[in-house]
């Protein structure tokens, strides 16, 4: 079965169709795993009920740097 990947702003979808979804017994805000394997994408539903920081942050590349952000003149009586 071939299907079409849709551009959504930054990101880009996958329309699933349900007759699949229905095999897999897959469900609305299920929580899926996204592996690449072999120059193939892997799908698969999570054993997991929600994120974790864990998977949150599995490809950080732990470099950080600081960003200064401007946020505009104080109002009011803020101090710092």
């Amino acid at each position: 079965m071939k299907i079409k990947l849709y551009r959504c702003e930054d990101s880009h979808l996958l329309q699933i169709p349900r007759s699949i979804l229905d095999a897999l017994n897959w469900k609305d805000n299920d929580i899926l795993d996204l592996k690449i394997k072999d120059n193939k994408l892997i799908i698969e539903n999570s054993s997991d009920d929600e994120m974790n920081i864990e998977d949150l942050f599995e490809d950080f590349n732990s470099k950080y740097s600081k960003e200064d952000i401007d946020w505009g003149k104080m109002i009011g009586k803020e101090e710092w």
